[in-house]
């Protein structure tokens, strides 16, 4: 199935997460811990989505020691995270992919999205991470039927 990449203009995001350096193989471990936290910590609601925020999009990192925070959404006036670390998104022009199937298999799509899409785009990488929001469950979803949608920070190119 083709990847259809939209531009899109979003509006900033506050986030409550845990910062891991590891594998994109972590993900689903460290999604894990996050929610469990938030969980306890009363953070979770029926609008809040699973995020996970990655620092490494625009510089080559080697596989096992990818920064990213794993997390969820909270309302901007949120101020008591427990152990979570509130943060805020920057609003602006991102590039934004649907990738289904296991979340092991994301850095494919990103890989797509930098190698092929970018570079005919008119379009840069800006500042700033890259953003997954995690559609369904993975607890309650095959592999095969799972939804992440990627949005990664781009300006006009100079």
């Amino acid at each position: 199935m083709p990847i259809t990449v939209d531009v899109r203009t979003l509006p900033p995001m506050t986030v409550a997460c845990l910062h891991h350096i590891g594998s994109v193989d972590d993900i689903d471990s460290a999604m894990r811990d996050a929610l469990a936290q938030a969980k306890t910590h009363g953070l979770l609601s029926a609008d809040v989505k699973p995020v996970r925020l990655c620092h490494d999009v625009a510089r080559k990192t080697e596989p096992n020691q990818r920064h990213f925070d794993a997390g969820v959404t909270v309302a901007e006036s949120t101020t008591n995270c427990g152990p979570l670390d509130r943060a805020e998104v920057k609003g602006g022009t991102y590039a934004v992919v649907l990738h289904r199937g296991p979340h092991v298999g994301v850095g494919k799509t990103y890989g797509w999205l930098l190698d092929t899409w970018l570079p005919h785009s008119g379009y840069a990488v800006r500042s700033g991470p890259s953003v997954e929001v995690f559609i369904n469950d993975p607890a309650d979803t095959a592999d095969s039927d799972l939804m992440t949608e990627i949005r990664v920070p781009i300006r006009p190119a100079a």
